[in-house]
């Protein structure tokens, strides 16, 4: 039963992102847009890792263990191809991610304005949305 409500609390948490993207995008905010679905990848990775894991009969043990909130996106990405090696999705799972570092680097380090970086988070966010999409997230995304 605990993972029916940690599944609905994922599920609203992820229906939150959404609207936070959408209200972000809306208003021209591609750098909190950029954050929010990175953040859903991630949550929605997790979860489809979770229900992987189960569906093949992981170790509940195994599956806590995967499911920690410290592993970094990479590692993710790898249980994920473990768990469904033909998935198609973790190339571009991991160019998002050093994207996502490139931009973090061009904000601390590069940093000139956030309108020099505009153009860039803007492609970030649609890629970011299609691979939400191709994931088997909500298709309620318009940029």
């Amino acid at each position: 039963m605990a993972g029916k409500k940690l599944e609905s609390a994922n599920i609203e948490i992820m229906e939150q992102l959404r609207r936070a993207v959408n209200d972000a995008t809306d208003r021209g905010d591609y750098l909190p847009a950029a954050i929010y679905i990175f953040q859903m990848l991630e949550g929605t990775l997790r979860m489809h890792i979770n229900w992987l894991a189960r569906e093949k009969n992981v170790s509940e043990e195994n599956i806590k263990r995967i499911s920690e909130d410290e592993i970094v996106f990479p590692r993710l990405v790898l249980y994920f191809d473990v768990l469904k090696p033909d998935n198609g999705l973790s190339e571009r799972f991991l160019n998002l991610n050093k994207k996502r570092n490139s931009i973090i680097h061009r904000l601390f380090f590069d940093f000139e304005s956030l309108d020099s970086l505009k153009e860039f988070l803007k492609d970030f966010c649609q890629e970011g949305i299609e691979l939400y999409k191709d994931l088997g997230g909500l298709d309620k995304y318009q940029i």
